[in-house]
């Protein structure tokens, strides 16, 4: 069967609407894309700015410390993260505000963590920001035993 010139117009006419079509949908998805891009830089800048998602101590370590460690000695670098959580059996809690006895530890912040049955779990962050010795002491509430440890940052 032998295509009329009207016959290949009209397939040129369809194709041009499905050609049109997906330069439409072509468009639409290139602008899905850069919108979708512009949100995940938009997400990493900020995560990027507020330093989530990088280490909390980029130059030391962090060394992590519980109740079973009271009354222990530690040797620490200069600029190492001391994080010392403490679990509460019973009533009360933990004292939000440690103390320390020199400055060559300074105490950064506490957070509650995320309760287990036994009672509330905090942990204390502070870092060793000059030579020296200090006395970490952080008391209870209830009948928990102080916390205490003493650091030497070296």
């Amino acid at each position: 069967m032998r295509q009329t010139d009207g016959d290949m117009l009209g397939q040129r006419v369809g194709r041009g609407r499905v050609r049109d079509g997906c330069v439409v949908m072509y468009h639409l998805l290139r602008r899905l894309s850069w919108r979708r891009n512009l949100c995940a830089v938009a997400i990493i800048g900020t995560l990027w700015m507020t330093d989530c998602g990088s280490p909390s101590s980029p130059s030391g370590k962090v060394l992590s410390f519980d109740n079973g460690d009271n009354g222990r000695v530690l040797s620490v670098a200069l600029d190492d993260e001391i994080d010392v959580t403490l679990q509460t059996i019973g009533p009360g809690q933990y004292d939000e505000h440690p103390s320390v006895s020199s400055p060559a530890v300074a105490f950064s912040k506490v957070s509650i963590l995320m309760p287990v049955p036994g009672g509330p779990r905090q942990l204390f962050q502070f870092r060793a920001v000059t030579a020296g010795h200090a006395v970490i002491s952080i008391s209870h509430t209830g009948q928990n035993p102080r916390f205490e440890i003493t650091v030497d940052v070296r």
